[in-house]
C-alpha cells in the first residue's frame, strides 16, 4: 500500500519573486519520484499542483503574512484533490496560522454572514471583520424546519437535503441530524495571545457570537535586512557572517 502523497526524495527548494510581474513568485524544486505529479502546500492549505510529471516550477501571488511551503508528490487521479489532512502534523498547522470549524446552523437564514474578527494580540478587537463568507450560499441546499421535502428523509423524516453520514458533524443539528461545517483558516502574523471572535450577521443586522478562541501565535522571525561575508581567514578556515 502506497502513502497517499510523498514528501521524501523533494529537494532544492528555491522561491524568487519574479522582476516582471510584481507580487508573483516562481517556486521550483527538485523531485526523484519519477511518474508521480506534484502539489504545493501553503501553510497546510492546497494553492497549486503541476500539469504533466516533469514540471518542476509554480507560480504563486505573494502573500502578506508568514508562508511555509511545502512540495508533494502524488499520484495523477489525485494531483487536484486537497490532501494535507496527510500532511505531517507540523507541516499542516503552522505556529502561526488557526484552523477552525464552525457548525453552519439552518437557525441563520439566507444572506447572514459569519465574520471573523481579531485583536492582533492587543487586547483590543479591530471594528471589521479579518475575513468574512455567507453563512449559507445560494447554492447550498436548507433544510430548516419547513423548507425541506417533507417526510423524504430518513425514517421518514425532513431532512432529505441534511448532509449524509459522514459528510458534516454527527448528531449536532435539529433533531439530531448532522450538519455541515464551515472550514476557516486564519493567518496570525504578530506574536502573542490573540482573541478570536467569530460572529453572524443576520440580514436584519442582528449579530450573534458563535465562538470565541484564545489562540497563541508564534510566527517565524523576520528575515535579515542584509547578510553577507565581513571576513574569511585561510589559515583557520574561520568565516566571519554579518547580518543586520
Amino acid at each position: 500500500m502506497t502513502n497517499v502523497l510523498i514528501t521524501d526524495n523533494i529537494d532544492s527548494l528555491l522561491a524568487y519573486p519574479l522582476p516582471d510581474v510584481p507580487g508573483l513568485w516562481c517556486v521550483t524544486f527538485r523531485s526523484h519520484n519519477p511518474g508521480m505529479y506534484h502539489q504545493l502546500y501553503a501553510n497546510g492549505a492546497l494553492v497549486a499542483w503541476t500539469d504533466t510529471t516533469d514540471q518542476r516550477a509554480f507560480l504563486v501571488e505573494a502573500a502578506d503574512c508568514p508562508t511555509e511551503l511545502t512540495i508533494t508528490a502524488v499520484d495523477p487521479a489525485k494531483r487536484t484533490e486537497d490532501l494535507s489532512d496527510h500532511l505531517p502534523i507540523s507541516l499542516r498547522r503552522p505556529g502561526w496560522v488557526y484552523r477552525s470549524w464552525i457548525l453552519r446552523s439552518v437557525s441563520y437564514p439566507r444572506g447572514s454572514r459569519l465574520e471573523v474578527f481579531d485583536d492582533h494580540a492587543t487586547g483590543e478587537l479591530d471594528a471589521e471583520p479579518i475575513t468574512s463568507m455567507p453563512a449559507w450560499p445560494e447554492s447550498l441546499p436548507r433544510f430548516a424546519w419547513g423548507q425541506d421535502v417533507f417526510g423524504r428523509g430518513a425514517l421518514g423524516y425532513d431532512g432529505f437535503l441534511a448532509p449524509g453520514l459522514g459528510k458534516g458533524a454527527f448528531g449536532a443539528g435539529m433533531f439530531g441530524f448532522g450538519v455541515d461545517l464551515i472550514s476557516t483558516s486564519i493567518p496570525l502574523p504578530e506574536e502573542g495571545m490573540h482573541r478570536i471572535v467569530f460572529r453572524v450577521t443576520t440580514p436584519d443586522g442582528t449579530q450573534v457570537e458563535t465562538q470565541l478562541e484564545n489562540i497563541r501565535s508564534a510566527p517565524p522571525p523576520l528575515p535579515p535586512d542584509a547578510f553577507y561575508v565581513s571576513n574569511y581567514e585561510p589559515q583557520t578556515g574561520l568565516l566571519t557572517l554579518h547580518i543586520e
